[in-house]
């Protein structure tokens, strides 16, 4: 194991390793290599409902069981991007009336593989309270950044 390398953000390294025999017969595998990915993934914006037209963005609805959201894919130039994940939050406003806090309703984030679109179910959602929806995009080194609806 090599420690100590000062490795640089967006190369591809590899690894070689030479084997030798006592008769003389030499052999080397080369690993098909790895891009060093030290930035998390450019996020896309979340869009209440099923549409991805910023026009047709819900903010009310009448189902208090179901909540849906889309988004447009988040992007990641180094290593792409390999999963999302996504939770819904009641959103509250705080003591000071400024800020907002958004406490997780569902109890931790599910991962929907690559799809866009979630359609949450079995929620008790509560009538004049606003909801949103998280989503968190991974990268093939693991990285997440996070993007919510405006609920």
């Amino acid at each position: 194991i090599q420690s100590g390398l000062q490795l640089l953000h967006r190369q591809r390294y590899f690894v070689s390793v030479t084997a030798n025999n006592e008769a003389g017969l030499t052999t080397t595998s080369t690993s098909d290599g790895v891009i060093i990915d030290q930035t998390p993934p450019l996020p896309a914006p979340v869009f209440d409902g099923p549409s991805l037209n910023p026009d047709k963005e819900i903010d009310y609805q009448v189902d208090a069981a179901t909540i849906t959201a889309t988004w447009p894919p988040f992007s990641d130039a180094e290593s792409g991007i390999d999963h999302y994940e996504f939770a819904v939050m009641e959103q509250k406003r705080s003591a000071d009336g400024l800020s907002w806090h958004l406490p997780i309703l569902t109890q931790n984030f599910s991962t929907i593989g690559l799809n866009t679109s979630i359609m949450s179910t079995s929620h008790q959602l509560l009538p004049q309270k606003k909801y949103s929806v998280v989503i968190r995009g991974y990268n093939s080194a693991l990285q997440f950044v996070e993007s919510r609806s405006d609920g």
